[in-house]
């Protein structure tokens, strides 16, 4: 977190209440719940969830452990982001041509990182594809 820190790429106290700010406490929060109510309380997995379950009381349950595990994913997400630009903070592999583009930065890290497990690539792949899939 040091790292991250000191490279000023987390603004944890930026509280400007301009709304033309990239990324702000009050536009994470405030876009972020809109963003996350609509993805969360309308796409079609969550509506058929709800409506399957014989009671408002089990649907609502049903949506809290449901938002548990979107907190989980979300963190890790979080998590695994940091990881990766602490790992090249200090040699950035697209600026010197080892990738191409951005969004193969992780596929880079996980080969980079756990290479050397022959079965690594694979379980990366199927999880990359079962998430997609699900």
């Amino acid at each position: 977190m040091n790292l991250v820190a000191n490279a000023k790429c987390l603004k944890l106290e930026d509280f400007d209440p301009n709304p033309t700010t990239r990324h702000s406490v009050f536009s994470v929060i405030i876009g972020g719940f809109f963003y996350w109510t609509s993805m969360f309380c309308t796409n079609q997995a969550s509506v058929q969830k709800c409506m399957s379950l014989k009671s408002l009381k089990t649907a609502k349950l049903a949506l809290y452990f449901s938002l548990l595990g979107l907190i989980a994913v979300f963190l890790m997400n979080f998590y695994t982001g940091l990881m990766t630009f602490a790992h090249y903070s200090d040699c950035d592999p697209l600026a010197v041509g080892q990738i191409t583009a951005t969004d193969q930065l992780l596929p880079f890290y996980v080969m980079d990182v756990f290479g050397h497990i022959k079965f690594m690539a694979g379980i990366f792949v199927a999880g990359i594809f079962a998430a997609s899939l699900g």
